[in-house]
């Protein structure tokens, strides 16, 4: 367990949480319809809106071998960022690149809009979809057959443990997430990884990293996995995918690119309070991969005038011309 605390401190937390959420729902012990991202469950005022879901969504994987897989990409790139990376060097910057990220894969996830449904009754009996889902036998232009396809790793007809938290109502955004129309947006987990893993490919664009059982420049890290996600799961969960690779290059545009060579300013900054969540106290070393590192801050002058112990710098004098 003291292993564990000495991690970098956000990728653990969403790792971890990743592991238990997932292997949770997976069993069977807990719903994972509860954790998922609805919009209709969000943002709402016909109930109390489940904020939560804004976070929670990002600690759902992909089922089988993927609680393991998809937690150790978020870990293996992200943790490097965390410990490693010169654009993160003050406390707290680690968390705030991955609440950009964050909003901006919820954000552009969700680009399909919920249609009104004329013939949807709303009614969910005995754990399994309407007729017309299952069948899709009537215009909401859900062509074929609907497969086998699932939703956060459960089957179809386990999808009405949502029931409770998604307005079926008269909406189709239920429909459309039950046959994959929304691309996967419910769970962000893989485009989260996949964001670090694009940041850690533009610090270090030259280093080898193994992906499976091939060894390359870790600048074509970032397409292999979406390749990966391509063929395995096909390509609406690529272009899902795509969005973390989207939010890393929309946060370097604007924290990099643009303010070094565009003139302008970097508006994307690590609130103070943030600062005071992650930072060390001053006078306190804190540990770098490069040695240790003494965070200034007027903390040592402090104490000296407080214990009354003067030092050569507290007690120099007015300064004299040289030549004087």
């Amino acid at each position: 367990m003291d292993v564990f605390w000495t991690l970098p401190p956000v990728t653990r937390t969403i790792a971890a949480a990743a592991v238990v959420v997932s292997a949770l729902g997976y069993a069977g012990i807990i719903s994972l319809g509860n954790f998922a991202f609805f919009k209709g469950a969000v943002f709402t005022t016909k109930m109390v809106p489940q904020v939560w879901r804004l976070v929670t969504a990002f600690f759902i994987t992909k089922p089988k071998f993927g609680i393991v897989l998809d937690p150790y990409f978020l870990y293996q790139y992200g943790s490097g960022l965390e410990r490693e990376s010169s654009r993160f060097s003050q406390p707290g910057d680690f968390f705030t690149y991955t609440i950009f990220c964050g909003s901006i894969i919820v954000t552009t996830s969700d680009y399909l809009p919920a249609q009104p449904c004329t013939s949807c009754s709303g009614s969910w009996n005995r754990g399994r979809a309407p007729l017309h889902v299952a069948q899709s036998r009537h215009s909401h232009n859900l062509k074929g057959a609907v497969r086998r396809v699932s939703m956060v790793g459960t089957p179809v007809e386990k999808a009405q443990r949502t029931r409770n938290s998604v307005l079926c109502g008269h909406t189709l955004t239920l429909v459309k997430a039950l046959a994959g129309y929304i691309l996967q947006n419910f769970t962000f987990l893989p485009a989260l990884s996949l964001a670090y893993a694009y940041t850690y490919a533009q610090d270090n664009p030259t280093r080898q990293v193994s992906f499976f059982i091939i060894t390359f420049d870790s600048k074509y890290l970032p397409f292999a996995m979406l390749f990966m996600t391509l063929i395995m799961d096909g390509g609406d969960d690529a272009i899902a995918q795509a969005t973390g690779l989207l939010a890393a290059h929309m946060y370097d545009f604007l924290t990099r690119i643009w303010p070094t060579f565009g003139g302008g300013t970097n508006y994307i900054k690590t609130p103070q309070v943030v600062k005071g969540w992650f930072g060390a106290k001053p006078g306190v070393p804190e540990t770098r991969p490069y040695g240790s590192m003494l965070r200034g801050g007027g903390g040592g002058a402090a104490e000296a005038a407080a214990s009354g112990r003067t030092t050569g710098f507290d007690a120099r004098g007015p300064g004299r011309r040289l030549g004087e």
